[in-house]
């Protein structure tokens, strides 16, 4: 269905809803005019045609309009359904004169829409849609043909059954012959190639004559103009499809002669002289300013190379082929449109557009929002032609030859599935030919260069979506839409529902959710999407529709909490439904959470995110069966400000000691909590204390749904401590702290992210994907860009670090602790990045950074010092990209010189990034190696090449690195396992202090 807000723009653009009010529509559509052969297209042109150009100057003149087939009846099929006709049982060629009929029964076309709204409809012209089951030597000429024109939807009409040069040939007025076929014509005896009067044998009524049915076509059409201009409060819908310029060429006395190019072109001539007789009808009647007039032809011209050759006139312009063909000179023809009340003259629009079209902008036009099954390829050019929409609604066209060849085009990308033309164009073919054809019509539109073997992936795209196309029946998108599915990720899951979020959030939540209707597969009913659809329907003030998208979100597994805590991605407004208040009285008022941190031998700190504004208190024991072992923390408030988050401290524990503990909310005394979820935590050594414990590490965290159980692999090894490098939930959008929001929130909501954080102390940085967007360097400024801070207290009010870099003077992620004589340094490598000279000193850090970092390291105690860093401290993990240290080899030196002049022994280092797990051994001259350890495909599905250089590098699946340390030997030891997402382990590698230092 089309954007209600847009659809309302175009019918106040249309002027009052009612039936006196709504235009008039004049369809008309020759036969095999080929792009090239109205002047206002071909200034060259050898046919005079001042009635098109006359539209041309008095109306808007379309440079890019298709037909769906290169052939006629699938075009007509297409302009009266607004349906391809390929998806019928007409796979390839066009229908008979004696063929059944083609439109299905109930099947709503252009006319029996406008019926419905109160339109006259009438047919004069050319009909080839077959008719009953067939016009044969039985039909009986005196009773109505069944399944004629008034079955789908014409209130007048007077047709001849197909082309002029298919028999039966006879004229059907409202569904009754004229005259009954009773003469054997014998044909024209001619063969095509000599132009002129070719028709095949066949019956014919005894009085009809071929030259006089284009002068006929015209003076229904004028009559019919005529009699509706004496009912004026009734809006008429005329469609003229012309049986010229097809064969046989016969131009009446009055033509003969007139172009000097032959038959062809005086009979184009007398053909815009038909469309000169319907603009006069409509200036005699002075119907001319409220009535919409279309011009255009049902497919390009039949005009081969020895005809151009022959008379120097080009019917198709420079495209290539000709009628029938899949190349551009079989489908792209004039389309003129005229509405003088609306429509400025003179203008020129390249947009996309197809003859399917007109069913959509008629839809538009009587208010009438399109079922699914109607209209199903069809767009709606009102916004077009109104100048309302600069943006083009269609960005895609799907093509078909005579002989069945498909093609799709998306912008500028034209891909055939097939070799040759398809049609009418004999093309010599190598048999080492690609299978296929590709074309860049922007810069190739003569369709010269095939790109098919070269650019596989714009192969791939386009046939995905003609896939889906086919699959789905529909292909009816509005342009933005269409966009947006192509933009979708669709292999990597964390960026579909961002991308859907980031378009409502740019104020077209309808797109997205016309998006949300053609995801594939059952991604549509994924639960996340209907959180999306619930965000979106919000922001259309559709309330009601978005709380039954969210009761379906968390029929599908997304946790309430999600719509009634955490509401800044635009759920705000949905609390006071009440349904959304019925929610709120059954759930915990611990949103997010709890999530442990800061850990240490005598106290940890605690984080949740609450309801609302709320008191909040930890309590914690070694035995809840004797109340008064239980220790409490102070209690702290939420806050709006917060996002109602709250770090709670306990302290008082006791070291390497298990604790339960609960969070306690408003006045709850631990007397009453017995009810409430217990968790389990472990404290840690004392600061520099020896110890042993183990951590788990990694970034790369992308929300995979089905990846997210890496969490509890990490979990089932019960590490000591977890370290997040960067890369933790991909917001990539700095700009926006609802999509910040929103990437937090559906992590911090995932049961296997909560179990492990509950019972796991978590120390996170940030890197490109959480801070900006890919590979950003945003300068050594604070303030620059503005963003900066914003992005700083969206990411300080979603973890537990024990700091944040120098506070509000000088912000980031780099703070240091101690885990026993363990010492950790972590370095934020994104907030004061510059590699513009122009803009001060090229750094990662920045000063304050990096004068904090050097005198930290230096004043060390640490057994091992482990300095972790979000991107590789190797040059080589990126190969020459600027991004990890190897962008900063000067400020990287300084570090590393600095532990070398001051011997400083038992430095590891770690870091995330690369989609990958490795392990690399840096040299240095004269002092011990360092050894990185590198993890960073926790979740991700997106994965990067294993790196020969290394140690040891692995890819194969989701991964994270475990590291244990002892200290408590004589000589400590680290080892670092690579894990995967199956508890599988790789890879282990043992270090023992004595190789981290320097030796004589």
């Amino acid at each position: 269905m089309f954007g209600t807000r847009l659809l309302f723009l175009c019918l106040l653009a249309c002027g009052s809803l009612s039936a006196a009010d709504r235009p008039n529509i004049i369809f008309v559509m020759a036969d095999d005019l080929g792009y090239g052969d109205p002047q206002c297209y071909h200034a060259g042109s050898k046919i005079p045609t001042p009635h098109m150009d006359r539209l041309a100057r008095e109306g808007m003149r379309f440079t890019d309009a298709h037909t769906p087939s290169a052939v006629c009846t699938p075009t007509r099929y297409g302009v009266l359904t607004g349906r391809y006709a390929w998806r019928t049982t007409l796979k390839k060629g066009v229908l008979w004169g004696n063929s059944p009929a083609l439109i299905e029964e109930d099947r709503l076309t252009v006319a029996s829409l406008l019926k419905r709204y109160g339109y006259h409809t009438g047919v004069v012209g050319k009909w080839h849609l077959g008719l009953g089951e067939g016009l044969t030597e039985e039909t009986n000429y005196a009773e109505p043909i069944p399944r004629g024109a008034s079955t789908v939807g014409f209130d007048y009409s007077y047709i001849i059954p197909a082309s002029l040069d298919m028999d039966p040939y006879l004229w059907l007025h409202n569904d009754r012959a004229v005259q009954a076929p009773t003469v054997e014509d014998p044909g024209s005896q001619r063969v095509w190639s000599g132009g002129g009067g070719f028709w095949r044998a066949g019956l014919r009524a005894p009085d009809f004559s071929f030259e006089g049915v284009l002068p006929t076509i015209a003076e229904k059409s004028v009559a019919y103009i005529a009699d509706r201009a004496k009912v004026p409060d009734k809006p008429f819908f005329l469609y003229v499809p012309l049986a010229s310029p097809h064969t046989p060429w016969v131009p009446t006395d009055a033509f003969d002669g007139k172009t000097g190019i032959g038959a062809y072109g005086d009979f184009v001539h007398q053909s815009d002289a038909a469309v000169g007789d319907i603009l006069r009808a409509l200036d005699e009647h002075e119907l001319t300013e409220n009535t919409v007039v279309i011009v255009t032809s049902d497919n390009g011209s039949h005009w081969p190379l020895d005809m151009i050759e022959k008379t120097g006139h080009r019917a198709n312009l420079e495209w290539r082929g000709q009628k029938a063909d899949i190349h551009e000179g079989g489908h792209r023809v004039p389309f003129l449109v005229r509405w003088p009340a609306k429509v400025a003259a003179g203008t020129v629009n390249d947009q996309l557009v197809c003859l399917t079209d007109l069913m959509a902008t008629a839809a538009a036009l009587v208010g009438h929002p399109l079922d699914q099954d109607e209209g199903e390829d069809s767009y709606n050019l009102l916004p077009a032609l109104l100048r309302i929409e600069k943006a083009p609604r269609r960005r895609a066209i799907v093509h078909h030859s005579l002989d069945g060849m498909s093609a799709i085009r998306i912008n500028q990308w034209k891909l055939i599935l097939g070799k040759g033309s398809g049609g009418f164009t004999k093309i010599e073919v190598p048999s080492e030919a690609p299978e296929g054809q590709l074309y860049n019509l922007r810069k190739d539109p003569g369709e010269t260069t095939n790109l098919y073997d070269q650019r596989p992936r714009e192969v791939a795209k386009l046939k995905q979506t003609l896939e889906r196309y086919q699959r789905e029946g529909f292909s009816r998108l509005p342009g933005e839409a269409e966009d947006l599915l192509e933009r979708l990720k669709l292999g990597q899951f964390k960026r579909i529902h961002q991308e859907l979020f980031r378009t409502i959030l740019a104020g077209k939540a309808q797109v997205a959710l016309d998006a949300m209707d053609r995801l594939p597969g059952g991604l549509g009913e994924d639960g996340e999407t209907h959180y999306i659809r619930a965000v979106a329907h919000v922001a259309l003030d559709q309330h009601d529709e978005a709380v039954a998208s969210a009761l379906q979100a968390t029929a599908n597994g997304v946790p309430v909490s999600r719509f009634i805590g955490g509401t800044l991605t635009g759920l705000a407004a949905l609390q006071e439904h009440p349904v959304m208040q019925a929610l709120r009285e059954e759930v915990s008022p611990i949103v997010n959470g709890p999530m442990l941190g800061k850990v240490e031998g005598t106290r940890i700190s605690v984080w949740v995110r609450t309801l609302g504004p709320m008191r909040v208190r930890v309590a914690a024991s070694v035995a809840w069966d004797d109340l008064t072992q239980v220790i409490v923390s102070d209690p702290v408030m939420t806050s709006e400000e917060s996002d109602f988050t709250a770090e709670m401290t306990l302290t008082g524990l006791q070291p390497e000691t298990t604790y339960r503990y609960r969070i306690l909310t408003g006045e709850q005394g631990v007397e009453q909590s017995a009810h409430l979820p217990t968790h389990s935590l472990q404290t840690l050594s004392n600061p520099h204390e020896k110890t042993r414990f183990s951590l788990a590490f990694g970034g790369g965290a992308g929300y995979v749904p089905e990846n997210e159980r890496a969490f509890d692999t990490i979990r089932g090894m019960d590490p000591d401590v977890l370290l997040l490098l960067g890369d933790n939930v991909y917001s990539d959008d700095p700009e926006s702290p609802p999509m910040q929001h929103y990437c937090y929130y559906r992590r911090q909501a995932r049961p296997e992210f909560s179990a492990l954080v509950a019972q796991t102390p978590v120390y996170s940085i940030w890197d490109d994907h959480d801070f900006g967007l890919n590979d950003c360097v945003e300068g050594p400024e604070i303030d620059v860009p503005a963003w900066k801070r914003s992005v700083f207290r969206v990411f300080r009010n979603n973890w537990i670090n024990p700091g944040y870099g120098g506070g509000e003077a000088h912000p980031g992620c780099y703070y240091d602790f101690y885990i026993g004589d363990v010492h950790f340094i972590m370095v934020d490598g994104r907030y004061y990045r510059n590699l513009s000279p122009e803009k001060g000193e090229v750094s990662m850090l920045g000063a304050v950074q990096r004068e904090w970092l050097l005198q930290t390291l230096a004043e060390s105690k640490g057994t091992f010092k482990v300095l972790c860093s979000p991107v590789p401290w190797v040059f080589e993990a990126k190969g020459d990209s600027k991004d990890t240290w190897n962008g900063f080899r000067a400020e990287r030196k300084a570090i590393f010189d600095l532990l070398g002049e001051k011997s400083i022994e038992g430095v590891l280092l770690m870091s995330a990034d690369r989609h990958r797990s490795d392990l690399w051994r840096i040299e240095r001259e004269g002092h011990y190696p360092f050894y990185e350890f590198s993890s960073s495909r926790l979740t991700n599905q997106h994965v990067h090449n294993t790196m020969p250089d290394a140690e040891f590098s692995y890819n194969a699946k989701q991964s994270f690195g475990y590291v244990t340390f002892d200290t408590s030997i004589p000589n400590p030891k680290v080892t670092y396992s690579v894990v995967t997402i199956d508890g599988e382990i790789m890879h282990h590698f043992t270090l023992e202090r004595s190789q981290l230092e320097d030796r004589e």
